[in-house]
């Protein structure tokens, strides 16, 4: 009997994302599934107290396994408080479609994302990897130039759903319902979601439209009730609330794992690029189905904006994202209606792929080591 530690992203307090329960999820159906050892997975949140009794977990494991490693700029300290220790325990490791959240707006510069230390973690946790996928290209090309080692792209394991494996997409030629999927920061995209309801409603009167909340999101919740949207707390169902997506005919929205869902449905998703986690999507799928909405400081400040800066606290002052990439969204949107989202046929070959290669990245742990 094998057993496999899955070190997760998903935190049970905070935000809650539900985006992250999916990467636990998915990797844990494709091991399941796709393992020919008999094995056992303990699961150990990114940021748990590192007590005796994680320690005494770690030792006695085969295999420690980074279920979508969240690479941040102080994520040695911040995320991974406890990364160092899973490295000093020399177990084969395994790191399943990492990934960066590069400021990729005109904000900053990407070569200066991480710390020295977090710099200095990373390569050695590539060192020390069997294999270290990467799910976007963005993320890839990044580690690659700071000096990663043993890096693959492979996309995200997200992607993958037993039941839809090898299933193509399909012409959608009536949309009677739409998922909209809110964004991370809800001041800063205020703006940009109503203008999003009120393009979709202009081109698609008769669908319904209804709002997934991926996490808490006290703005946004309070704005759609406003507008009179029917509002799903998808992330209050960490395991089954991604199903909003298994009815729903489009997908317009701002989380990359709403995108995800809908896409591995073999359904058509359109995602607003939040930063380098979306543009890592963006520039990794082979056609077009993504436009940047990043933030930028305003020029004129609004009573609304300083009342909600004062009421929520929010960390990223004075940002807002222009409405002006919602137009450009739903513009392309407009014109692949007109011959029902043909641009969608044969994606699936690309997302097959990315599991395909994330299963040669974890052949170690999941097929038995044969002869030849």
């Amino acid at each position: 009997m094998k057993k496999y530690i899955l070190i997760t992203t998903y935190p049970q307090t905070g935000s809650q994302n539900i985006g992250d329960q999916l990467i636990t999820n998915s990797l844990i159906s494709l091991i399941r599934e796709t393992s020919e050892f008999e094995h056992e997975i303990v699961t150990i949140w990114r940021e748990q107290e590192y007590t005796n009794e994680v320690a005494e977990i770690i030792a006695s494991s085969d295999a420690i396994i980074f279920a979508c490693l969240a690479i941040r700029p102080n994520f040695s300290k911040k995320e991974y408080p406890f990364v160092d220790k899973l490295i000093d325990a020399n177990k084969p490791m395994y790191i399943v479609s990492s990934g960066t959240a590069l400021d990729v707006s005109s904000l900053s510069d990407m070569d200066d994302y991480l710390v020295d230390e977090s710099e200095k973690t990373l390569i050695a946790l590539s060192n020390s990897a069997i294999h270290f996928g990467v799910r976007g290209s963005l993320s890839y090309n990044y580690l690659n130039k700071i000096g990663a080692k043993n890096l693959s792209f492979t996309g995200d394991v997200a992607f993958y759903d037993k039941n839809f494996e090898y299933v193509e997409f399909d012409t959608l030629t009536e949309v009677k319902k739409i998922v909209v999927s809110d964004p991370h920061r809800g001041i800063a995209y205020k703006n940009a979601f109503s203008q999003l309801i009120t393009e979709l409603k202009i081109l698609f009167p008769e669908a319904s439209i209804v709002v997934a909340l991926h996490g808490k999101n006290d703005i946004i919740y309070k704005l759609s009730s406003d507008m009179g949207l029917q509002v799903d707390f998808i992330y209050k169902n960490k395991n089954e609330g991604l199903s909003v997506y298994d009815d729903a005919d489009l997908h317009v929205g701002f989380r990359v794992h709403a995108h995800v869902s809908m896409l591995k449905r073999r359904k058509i998703s359109y995602l607003l690029e939040q930063d380098g986690r979306g543009c890592d999507y963006g520039i990794s799928l082979p056609i077009k189905i993504s436009v940047p909405c990043y933030q930028e400081y305003m020029k004129n400040l609004s009573l609304g904006l300083l009342c909600d800066l004062a009421k929520y606290r929010n960390k990223h002052v004075f940002k807002q994202a222009s409405v002006n990439n919602v137009r450009i969204l739903t513009s392309m949107i407009s014109t692949d209606r007109n011959d029902g989202f043909k641009k969608f046929r044969g994606l699936e070959s690309t997302l097959d792929g990315f599991i395909e290669a994330i299963k040669k990245g974890l052949k170690g742990i999941l097929f038995v080591k044969r002869d030849s």
